[in-house]
């Protein structure tokens, strides 16, 4: 920005608030978005969100192709031009073959649940973390992380490493819980490299951030707590945040 600055998370929905307008589509053409965190700050601001976990290409939207076909189809539903923005942005980079790209298109309404689901499982890891914390590291160390964003981990993949590292019925019980909920949020997802052996094509529409001590910093760690996510805890207390705070201070 001209001024040196970026808005916060936080600001940005602020922002969006303040409009008095609820959306029925909000897409980020900008890297990295695609994240939880970035749609519980967003939920009750609009009925569906368009972004991507990884990188996006100089270029950006094809706005030429969305909005052609938006003005064609001026009556088709919110999900329905959700899910056609992520198809026209893939076949775009996809049709190009040079870059990189991925965009998913969620259901806001299904983030609270998921939201509360993830809560839930926090709580759980932390009263069980004699045992389950070297789970959760496993999973963390071993599941698809972005490109140039390591602190930032497919959730569909960490969920699925999760259950596989943990030996408690009820965390695995929990898991398999979210990875339906999970499913349901995620209306289309959407990957494209030129690389057909790029992990990166496993993918699956959402990110989550789980930092190891070493790539974050106490300051980062204060800004995090500060999103919504992270303000609305669970019944005993805990958060998202919370669960990696206990990974830091290992």
């Amino acid at each position: 920005t001209s001024s040196g600055t970026t808005m916060s998370l936080p600001d940005i929905a602020s922002a969006v608030r303040l409009s008095d307008v609820h959306f029925d589509l909000i897409n980020f053409d900008a890297c990295y978005m695609g994240m939880y965190e970035t749609a519980y700050e967003f939920s009750d601001l609009t009925d569906y969100m368009v972004f991507s976990e990884e990188v996006t290409p100089g270029d950006g939207d094809p706005y030429n192709t969305i909005l052609t076909a938006l003005t064609e189809g001026a009556d088709m539903s919110g999900d329905e031009l959700a899910t056609l923005t992520s198809s026209l942005y893939i076949e775009f980079y996809r049709d190009q073959g040079r870059y990189l790209a991925a965009k998913s298109a969620i259901d806001m309404a299904m983030i609270p649940e998921l939201h509360i689901a993830l809560t839930e499982l926090a709580a759980m890891i932390t009263v069980e973390k004699s045992t389950e914390q070297t789970a959760l590291q496993y999973a963390r160390d071993n599941s698809l992380s972005c490109k140039n964003r390591p602190t930032y981990h497919d959730l569909k993949d960490l969920l699925g490493k999760m259950y596989s590292a943990s030996t408690s019925a009820g965390i695995r019980e929990k898991i398999s819980e979210l990875q339906a909920i999970l499913a349901e949020t995620v209306l289309s997802n959407e990957v494209f490299s030129p690389n057909a052996a790029d992990a990166v094509l496993g993918l699956g529409g959402l990110s989550i951030y789980l930092p190891r001590r070493s790539q974050v910093t106490d300051e980062e760690l204060s800004q995090y707590d500060l999103l919504a996510c992270n303000q609305a805890k669970d019944s005993s207390g805990n958060t998202w945040g919370d669960l990696i705070d206990i990974l830091i201070d290992v």
